[in-house]
């Protein structure tokens, strides 16, 4: 019959000193004295620095003029939070 040893119970971890930009696989794994029981295999990716997808170039609407000039570009930030600047 069943009882409170038959509810769920809830199973988690940290995982520290991952790689930057890396892709990782986990599953789950219950052993008691019945046997073994692996779960789905899962993934996940750790953020990597930015990626600059766009090289910057002068705004085709705002041509450079005598005293300035409006860059543009495109920026993957890899789901971080991301500043940037022109140099």
């Amino acid at each position: 019959m069943g009882g409170p040893k038959c509810s769920p119970v809830a199973a988690a971890t940290t995982l520290g000193s991952l790689a930057e930009n890396t892709t990782y696989h986990y599953r789950l794994v219950a052993v008691n004295a019945i046997g073994t029981t692996v779960g789905k295999d899962g993934q996940f990716r750790t953020f990597g620095p930015p990626r600059v997808q766009a090289e910057a170039e002068v705004a085709p609407a705002t041509q450079a003029g005598q005293t300035s000039a409006t860059l543009q570009a495109q920026i993957d930030p890899e789901g971080a939070e991301t500043t940037y600047r022109f140099e």
